[in-house]
């Protein structure tokens, strides 16, 4: 087959010409997701919640501040948030958004920002290799509201990274065909961007995918500067890493702290694409079973297939290559290639795998936009055919396996289900990916029977609307020669927008769930006294995740400490030492509180001068403060401050990684402080340093002379100066590349 290079639309020409569908999808986007422009909605479920709303509004107060969060003390009895990555501490969009807006609002705009950014990017790289506007205008909807938003809703930190691809691989074709200083400066910033965007194992997704395209194009692509189009690469990349190291040093050394240090190889597993994933191609209703949703409407499985047929250029292939990769990676567990890989490697630190689904979906729609082209450029009669007739056939056996599932459930459940319960007392239950007891799971696999038997229901109507998109799509290839590409765009962005109401807006909530009204939460945000409080969720409630009035990190918002802490970089050894107290959730899983532990744990509690617990169940062995909907919130009477060892400690002044305190000491002893000791930490007394000593190997200690003295606790980053200097020399690098674009003009 042929490999020539297509006629690729110049960028400048490209600026000039598509004004108004560039607007027309614009407004696509502010129609689609007006809820969140006038804030009736927000990003604010699951994760958005626990994790990147309340960090998001710390990072705020501390860009008002003047400062940035290294130090974030509401979690785990002090946390190095900067460092664990996803509050975006060094992303300029976050610190413009967050600097000059009101925190809602700010919250909300950045994340229509991205879905411009990554609109805009994909519709001007897909015009860039040669495909009319109407095409990538369907291109980009498919994109922007099909599977791919997953890889964007997944959380907000994804989006940030992932919006910036579709630019990466227009930058690179630049690149390829031209390789100007100008493009190497704008691809490395690209590349810097989304490196400290928030995500770092996105991050490495994307420098992996966005390698594999450009060594790809630049062995079958018709190029003729390929080694001066690698040079500019590698150089490109090396800048990037270079920009981003104020972000991934302090990454790595808190990674080196966390469970992901010697994980099992289990864990990489976790999350492999079930081979029948491939469902929600037409049933995308069935992702809350199957564990993933891989959709870009009916229509546009037609029009992806319809890419593939006929000759193929370099792009194509391309992207065909970047879909296999990227599918075969996703499998995870399923895929002998990726087994031997994790297997040789030993590296086990990525679990989830199907989230390069993104990718994929990326890819398919990049193929919907091709197929699309072709159908408007008359295309080839026995290609249109053959295409029509395999997506017939294709559909066809999906309702037949629909309907045939359906029964076999129905009518085979005293035979299936024995054998599920069999397979679950075997495989689940006491392991670090399976933590929780076997009744655990057993209820979790009658609830996924039943959701199956619904799922399956001809009666239930998202099954009734997916059976309508099939049908509806099928009919339209039969009239692609007839119907206006409109149609075909009107059909496609309502099955879309249908498809949204249970993927994008099923992360819908409205601002006041950032505002509970609660008893309970304002008790404990009333009291001004410096305390801890622990959320107390036993195994049930912790395998349900069930909401309590204040939880980590959602505590973080209305600035409560709590000692339990939400994150992926959660220490190993913190989560350990509390034990049976639960309240840490590593990414792995929730651990959850045992009353046995709470009983035997009271001087602990007392240490981590834990005042108040909120508990989902009754307590006989702490006072009862109150009780609203089912939750407790009790008091323990018997805690103490958070310094022990010398007697008279005043706490004269404390902020972010700074506490300053004045001790009088009667006699020389040993002042312990039930806060994180993590490197970086100095203490001074009377201004001169002192050495901290660990304290069970968690917490922080000093050796106080006799008498009254001034001690100071400051969190310091002076170690990580070397990366500020590297990356603003890189920085420098760019924009002389850039520059340099101007005066050769």
């Amino acid at each position: 087959m042929s490999m020539k290079l297509d006629k690729t639309k110049k960028l400048g020409a490209i600026l000039r010409g598509d004004l108004g569908f560039v607007l027309l999808l614009c407004g696509v986007i502010f129609v689609y997701l007006f809820d969140l422009f006038t804030l009736r909605y927000g990003f604010l479920s699951g994760d958005h919640l626990a994790q990147h709303y309340p960090w998001a509004s710390f990072l705020w107060d501390e860009i008002h501040h003047l400062r940035l969060p290294w130090w974030c003390p509401f979690n785990q009895c002090g946390f190095p948030l900067l460092a664990e990555g996803q509050v975006g501490a060094f992303y300029p969009p976050n610190l413009i958004f967050l600097g000059l807006l009101p925190f809602d609002i700010a919250y909300n705009y950045e994340v229509l920002f991205h879905y411009l950014v990554a609109g805009v990017g994909f519709y001007f790289y897909v015009r860039r290799i040669g495909l009319r506007s109407v095409a990538a205008l369907l291109g980009a909807v498919i994109f922007l509201f099909g599977s791919a938003q997953g890889g964007f809703s997944y959380n907000i930190t994804s989006q940030r990274v992932l919006a910036w691809f579709p630019i990466c691989l227009l930058l690179i074709d630049c690149m390829l065909e031209n390789p100007r200083p100008v493009y190497c400066g704008l691809l490395a910033l690209v590349l810097a961007l989304q490196a400290v965007a928030g995500y770092q194992q996105f991050s490495i997704y994307f420098y992996g995918f966005a390698c594999f395209y450009f060594i790809f194009l630049l062995f079958k692509g018709p190029y003729e500067q390929k080694f001066k189009s690698f040079l500019s690469f590698a150089l490109a990349v090396f800048l990037s890493i270079g920009l981003s190291l104020p972000q991934w040093i302090p990454f790595l050394e808190l990674s080196q702290f966390s469970s992901r240090v010697n994980s099992v190889e289990a864990l990489a597993y976790v999350g492999s694409l079930n081979p029948f994933g491939f469902a929600t191609l037409y049933f995308p209703s069935w992702h809350g079973f199957l564990g993933t949703d891989f959709y870009v409407s009916v229509l546009g499985v037609f029009l992806a297939i319809s890419g593939l047929a006929g000759r193929k250029n370099c792009h194509t292939w391309a992207v065909l290559a970047l879909l296999v990769v990227s599918l075969l990676y996703a499998l995870g567990k399923f895929d002998p290639l990726y087994v031997a890989f994790i297997k040789s490697t030993h590296f086990y630190a990525f679990r989830v795998p199907a989230k390069v689904l993104f990718f994929s979906s990326l890819c398919l729609s990049i193929l919907a936009a091709m197929g699309f082209d072709k159908v408007l450029s008359g295309g080839e009669d026995q290609s249109v055919k053959r295409t029509r007739n395999i997506f017939f056939w294709l559909s066809a056996i999906v309702l037949l396996g629909f309907a045939a599932s359906g029964i076999l459930l129905r009518a085979g459940k005293d035979v299936i289900y024995p054998i599920a319960e069999q397979y679950v007392k075997s495989h689940f239950g006491g392991s670090v990916i399976h933590p929780y007891s076997i009744e655990v799971y057993l209820a979790k696999l009658k609830s996924v029977y039943d959701v199956l038997l619904l799922q399956t229901d001809i009666f239930n109507p998202r099954i009734i609307t997916a059976v309508s998109a099939i049908i509806v799509s099928v009919f339209a290839t039969f009239w692609i020669k007839r119907i206006s590409p409109w149609v075909f765009i009107l059909i496609i962005s309502v099955d879309l927008f249908l498809f949204g109401l249970i993927s994008v807006k099923g992360n819908y909530e409205s601002f006041a769930v950032t505002r509970p009204k609660s008893k309970i939460l304002d008790m404990i945000k009333h009291d001004k006294a410096r305390f801890r409080v622990l959320t107390f969720m036993n195994e049930a409630d912790a395998q349900k995740g069930r909401q309590y009035p204040s939880f980590p990190n959602f505590n973080v918002y209305p600035r409560i400490e709590d000692v339990g802490i939400y994150s992926p970089f959660a220490m190993k050894l913190y989560k350990q030492f509390l034990g049976g107290l639960g309240s840490v959730n590593d990414s792995l899983f929730l651990s959850a509180g045992s009353r046995k532990a709470l009983f035997e744990k009271r001087e602990l509690l007392n240490f981590l001068s834990v005042k108040y617990i909120v508990s989902g169940e009754p307590l006989s062995d702490f006072s009862l403060i109150c009780e609203e909907n089912g939750f407790y919130l009790y008091e323990n009477r018997d805690w103490h401050s958070r310094y022990s060892g010398i007697d008279d400690v005043k706490e004269v002044e404390r902020k972010s990684g700074r506490v300053l305190l004045q001790a009088n000491a009667k006699e020389s002893g040993e002042l312990v402080v039930s806060e994180i000791n993590y490197p970086g930490w100095k203490s001074f007394i009377d201004g001169k340093e002192v050495v901290i000593k660990p304290y069970q190997g968690l917490f922080r200690s000093v050796d106080v002379p006799m008498g009254a003295h001034q001690i100071e606790f400051r969190y310091t980053v002076s170690r990580f100066n070397w990366t500020f200097v590297v990356a603003g020399l890189m920085l420098g690098v760019c924009f002389l590349c850039i520059l340099s674009y101007s005066r050769l003009s």
